[in-house]
């Protein structure tokens, strides 16, 4: 039996902005029965320890059973946990279960999206990683002067299957069988707050002076500063260590650039916090791809359009041409519209999903 050869990598990662990796069950918590605010931070609560204190007492259990029925309403005046343990008078410590840090100002009841762990720490998992960087190897391999190649951009299930498999129908053989990245080690280090996410419509707002934010989620999220180890391993031939690094490096310069141009149409005042964001990183780019020693990434929820797809080669009459006429979408220059920012107190702090991946 042959082996293939390895190529053994291990990497540091420090995340440059918050990291929202949700959970595959999309588990949420409720403000109405699993945590309770306190200042600048979220205390989770211990079910079985309050079920051990009210099982006693009928009356008290019956509306904490009721609560649990209907933690997922969105009624303002509901009868929540918080009213409970007031009313029975029990102590926060007493069923106290952790804290998570709050990076933002959160008014009502609002359930938070909370993110990926393993043994209640949270980590990156590879396959986060590994999406990324096939996005950016597929970026740099499909043909920008063929208008077919364009076209398969748009397509959601098109992911390089007659680029990076001799037979588009196989999965097995498919290259990047040959690329494998490790989760990230367990660290009961890594810290974690909850960020209040809200979407912005770039045309809608084109010529405001003040951006107004629209949709609003709470996501807990790895914090920004973070130190996190893995591992890649390359296997064979079909990657090299440079020139994987230049490819994803390469990608997201050309998507952070998109997303510049986007951001530099509209005139709302807090675009200048996105940009000196996007300008950091793309000096952190040029400085990888000349030490050749790592590269920039973009994981988890709520990357943006550009990030997420093949499309910042294209300009806007090939958006249009491909994405919008024939969905009867917007004008022409007009799409991607939606982008997701960090908020507080209705202002933009910066963006989602940034990491540095550096050979350590």
């Amino acid at each position: 039996m042959s082996y293939l050869q390895k190529d053994i990598i291990n990497l540091k990662i420090k995340t440059l902005a918050p990291i929202a990796i949700l959970n595959d069950d999309n588990s949420k918590l409720s403000p109405y029965i699993d945590v309770i605010r306190d200042k600048d931070e979220y205390i989770l609560l211990d079910i079985d320890k309050i079920s051990d204190i009210l099982i006693s007492d009928e009356k008290y259990y019956n509306k904490y059973l009721e609560i649990l029925r209907n933690k997922r309403s969105n009624s303002r005046d509901k009868y929540t946990i918080k009213n409970l343990l007031r009313d029975k008078n029990i102590k926060l410590e007493e069923v106290e279960a952790g804290r998570i840090k709050c990076s933002c100002n959160i008014k009502g009841n609002v359930e938070i999206n909370t993110c990926i762990k393993s043994k209640g720490i949270p980590y990156i998992p590879g396959s986060s990683l590994k999406g990324g960087i096939r996005t950016a190897v597929l970026y740099n391999k499909i043909d920008k002067n063929d208008v077919v190649g364009k076209q398969k951009i748009f397509s959601r299930e098109y992911v390089g299957q007659d680029i990076f498999r001799k037979n588009p129908k196989s999965v097995q053989e498919d290259i990047f069988k040959n690329l494998i990245i490790r989760d990230t080690e367990i660290d009961s280090n890594i810290q974690t707050s909850i960020y209040e996410a809200r979407s912005i419509n770039i045309y809608k707002d084109i010529n405001s002076e003040k951006l107004n934010l629209d949709m609003k989620m709470l996501l807990e999220c790895i914090d920004q500063n973070q130190t996190l180890n893995s591992q890649i391993i390359l296997k064979g031939n079909d990657f090299k260590k440079e020139d994987l690094f230049y490819k994803i490096n390469d990608f997201y310069e050309k998507a952070i650039n998109k997303e510049l141009g986007e951001i530099s149409k509209v005139r709302f005042n807090e675009k200048d916090i996105l940009i000196n964001e996007y300008s950091l990183l793309l000096e952190k780019i040029r400085k990888f791809k000349n030490d050749k020693n790592g590269f920039i990434s973009r994981v988890g929820k709520l990357k943006g359009f550009f990030s997420n797809t093949l499309t910042a080669e294209l300009n806007d009459d090939e958006i249009y041409n491909f994405a919008i006429y024939p969905k009867k979408r917007r004008k022409k220059g007009e799409f991607p519209t939606t982008k997701w920012v960090i908020s507080s107190d209705n202002d933009i702090r910066g963006t989602f999903g940034w990491i540095e991946v550096k050979e350590r």
